[in-house]
């Protein structure tokens, strides 16, 4: 009887795509990661949508708007170093990537 209590001190979440149809998926680079001051993400192609930078609580911590573009910049200022997620998001589309800043 009782109950025990589980520490997870590991989130391991590479890349994850939320659309199956592969005529909406982008391939894009996040670069550097570990990241300082700031995050570059690079499409295949042109991108419309928003990224946001969320902690592991799923919280929006930065948002930005790229309309039309093929690449976008994120200022990390205010974060404190650690694990959190880049999530980028269109109409037809969904992906996450976990970056880590450092301070």
């Amino acid at each position: 009887m009782g109950c025990d209590s589980i520490i997870i001190t590991s989130l391991y979440v590479d890349i994850c795509t939320l659309n199956t149809d592969e005529s909406f998926a982008y391939n894009f680079r996040v670069s550097p990661n570990p990241a300082e001051k700031s995050l570059s993400i690079e499409f295949d192609r042109n991108f419309s949508g928003t990224m946001e930078i969320m902690d592991c609580y799923g919280r929006v911590l930065k948002a930005k708007s790229i309309r039309d573009s093929n690449k976008a910049e994120m200022d990390l200022s205010g974060l404190t170093g650690g694990i959190y997620m880049l999530r980028l998001n269109s109409k037809e589309y969904q992906a996450a990537q976990k970056i880590i800043v450092v301070n």
